[in-house]
């Protein structure tokens, strides 16, 4: 084809992606904001996927009308590909299959979205960087509104951040990424707007800081300092501009520095932010801190050698959780509180797709990095050196985080690495050689449109009708999920089965709608839908937790048993597991087995009360008085304020005739509640065995006047007779 040509089709390309990507960039703010979307599920899949095929439809578009084929050329396209083809392979090796395929789903759509915007966005474009730059501005905005209007604007839990900014950790990683670009848009002065882009970057600059996320702060000072280095090494820097823009650039450089000062200062001192404190996040690894951060790194680094080919695509969690149980856990949770996220993105990758992943993903971040210096050095202008800059913070965030398991954070990486892959045509001329370009023949062209066609309508009515699914079915779990928490188990059941059905390829929607249901006393209906649940993801704890207690409900002992060892298998400590795995021992007779896991259990949660309660009565079923007493006393040392705790020592003391120690504790269980009617029999039996019959008669009268029951209160009515007597008697001896 000839330049002119190659012209005319170029334009045709950049109007059919330009806009498209510019738009859907700046629809991304609004899935942060929790009223308007659910931050914590599934728009943000939905926004990502849909943008992917709208882009996918026009370049085909584009293709066909021009009737000609045209992507550039990257050294960033084959590690991205084989890696993209590791990630399937390990869709057959994943416990759960279909989340896996959901992680190579999106990735696909991200390699699409990278080489489509590769090849059709014009050199130096600013219409595709300004929108991001918009979009950070609008998040970072409604972000600092929330953070210093706080209580006003916070009418969220703690732990979901607020009411404008729902995922704050998310939003605040988002925001620093995009630093660099709104740097670039303020600097060099371009009149008004850098005015604009300035004060909006000190704004940004200010909600990053008072965010608390450690990552955003990494990705902050990382993607500000490249940008530095980069601009002072672009040929021409050190020349002095004439005119009224180096005093304007130093204006705007102040007006930016005060402004985000002042909101630091104001969120310090006029809101009460601690930076040192933890960020308003909902995700484990960022409330609870690096002790917690350093035990699932160190968890996941002993995942890579027991499971040297990976465990698949986007299946850490499932397979952290066995890990985790059989690791010593530092920070006093038990297994199932550790993060979903290894709040590293490089030690994931190695644990989900093994060496080969880890090695490709760090050579396309390699090859992007020195593509982006050397485009930077060759003289390249804008957005190229911003872009490089913002994938350097990237990979220094990659280290305390996970910023590519959140879409809105994997649009924009797509954009940022299309934008300095564009960059590298700035070497060359727009030849042969910078792009792959094939042409149709005019006979073949409309068949090949016409199979274009068809497969893109497949592909995109498969995306939408999952993707509608998908959110219906997300409705349908909150509305279930708060019926079944109030209680109203007759419409939370049937809200989970319908979300069920409509999505059933969820595992999590199948567990809870068997946990309500098991709560609404169906144990039936509880135990089908968890076998189907298990058949999705068969190495989820909690389904084998509750398949467990729907057969026990049913009395199926033997098969409760069968199911609890299951989960006990991925969580060998876990407090919860150990006590129902105890219980279920005990009501078949193993008191051995039951002490076990109770002991288990205690060794998971030293602090456990229940524990130590379940493990006393198996000791008293054995007849060890002694070494019962010892642990009801080390359960109300815990606890000093447990009723059922002091009933069952008093009880103990007893039982092993040590009727001071028995007076003392039932006297304090009376202290705590006077009107109980068992510990006024407790301390009339302790009274009675220290032969005080007369001190025990009106305890045992109290007790009877309590009774609501006849056939009890009858029979208090003669034991009051008999003590009635001792008392008599007591008092005619010398």
């Amino acid at each position: 084809m000839s330049g002119e040509e190659n012209s005319v089709l170029d334009s045709r390309s950049r109007l059919n992606l330009r806009w498209p990507v510019a738009i859907i960039s700046l629809l991304i703010p609004f899935v942060f904001i929790p009223y308007v979307f659910d931050p914590f599920q599934l728009p943000k899949e939905v926004l990502f996927r849909i943008g992917a095929l709208l882009l996918l439809g026009g370049f085909l578009f584009g293709a066909f009308r021009s009737g000609s084929v045209r992507l550039a050329k990257t050294g960033v396209t084959l590690p991205l590909l084989l890696l993209l083809f590791v990630a399937l392979l390990s869709v057959f090796q994943a416990p759960y299959r279909a989340e896996a395929f959901s992680a190579a789903r999106d990735g696909a759509f991200a390699l699409v979205i990278f080489m489509l915007v590769a090849s059709a966005l014009p050199r130096e474009d600013r219409l595709v960087a300004g929108s991001l730059g918009l979009a950070a501005l609008l998040t970072s905005g409604a972000g600092l509104l929330q953070i210093l209007g706080a209580p006003r604007f916070s009418q969220l839990p703690p732990t979901m951040g607020g009411v404008l900014v729902g995922d704050v950790s998310t939003a605040a990683v988002f925001v620093a990424l995009l630093l660099p670009i709104l740097a670039g848009l303020a600097f060099p002065f371009r009149g008004g707007m850098s005015w604009i882009w300035g004060l909006g970057t000190g704004a940004s600059i200010a909600f990053v800081v008072l965010a608390r996320t450690r990552a955003g702060w990494v990705a902050a000072v990382v993607g500000l300092v490249s940008l530095m280095v980069l601009q002072f090494r672009r040929p021409g820097s050190h020349e002095s501009q004439q005119g009224e823009a180096p005093a304007a650039g130093k204006l705007i450089a102040f007006a930016l520095g005060a402004l985000a000062i002042s909101a630091i200062l104001w969120g310090i001192y006029g809101t009460g932010i601690h930076l040192g404190s933890n960020p308003p996040s909902f995700k484990t690894s960022e409330l609870q801190g690096w002790t917690l951060r350093e035990d699932a790194w160190r968890v996941t680094r002993s995942m890579v050698l027991s499971h040297p080919l990976g465990t698949g695509a986007g299946n850490w969690r499932f397979v952290f959780a066995s890990e985790a149980g059989n690791a010593s856990i530092r920070t006093g949770f038990s297994a199932s509180r550790l993060p979903l996220e290894a709040g590293n993105e490089y030690l994931q990758v190695l644990a989900e797709l093994g060496v080969v992943g880890l090695l490709l993903m760090l050579w396309a971040g390699f090859a992007l990095i020195r593509m982006g210096f050397r485009s930077s050095r060759a003289g390249a202008g804008f957005p190229l050196a911003a872009g490089t800059a913002s994938l350097l913070g990237l990979g220094a965030a990659c280290f305390l985080s996970n910023p590519f398991r959140e879409q809105p954070t994997l649009w924009i990486v797509a954009i940022l690495a299309a934008l300095v892959c564009n960059g590298e045509r700035f070497t060359g001329s727009e030849s042969a050689s910078t792009f792959l370009q094939w042409e149709m023949e005019a006979s073949r062209r409309k068949l090949l449109g016409r199979l274009a066609a068809l497969f893109f309508v497949a592909l995109a009515s498969l995306t939408l009708w999952d993707s509608g699914r998908m959110l219906l079915a997300s409705a349908d779990v909150k509305v279930g999920q708060a019926a079944c928490a109030r209680g109203d188990f007759a419409r939370g059941l049937h809200a989970l089965l319908r979300a069920s059905r409509t999505n059933p390829a969820s595992a999590s929607t199948g567990s809870l709608a068997a946990s309500c249901a098991l709560q609404a006393g169906r144990p039936e209906e509880a135990e089908r839908l968890i076998q189907a649940s298990l058949k999705l993801n068969p190495v989820e704890t909690s389904s084998w937790f509750i398949l467990a207690e729907a057969l026990k409900a049913q009395g199926q002992m033997i098969d409760a048993i069968g199911a609890c060892e299951k989960a006990k298998k991925f969580w060998p400590r876990d407090e919860a597991i150990n006590l129902l795995l105890g219980d279920l021992r005990r009501d078949t007779g193993d008191t051995l087995g039951a002490s076990a896991d109770y002991q288990t259990a205690l060794s998971g949660n030293p602090s456990s009360v229940v524990a130590y309660l379940r493990e006393g009565d198996v000791l008293l079923s054995r007849s060890q008085v002694v070494n019962a007493v010892a642990i009801f006393d080390r359960a109300v040392n815990l606890d000093p304020f447990s009723i059922l705790a002091l009933n069952k020592l008093g009880a103990a003391y007893m039982r092993g005739g040590d009727f001071e120690n028995a007076l003392n504790t039932y006297q304090s269980l009376l202290d705590l509640r006077g009107d109980d009617p068992d510990a006024m029999l407790g301390l009339a039996g302790a009274l009675s065995g220290l032969q005080r019959y007369c001190d025990a008669l009106p305890l045992l009268e109290r007790a009877g006047k309590l009774q609501t029951d006849p056939a009890r209160a009858a029979a208090l009515q003669t034991a009051v007779g008999q003590m009635s007597e001792r008392c008599e008697r007591s008092k005619a001896r010398p």
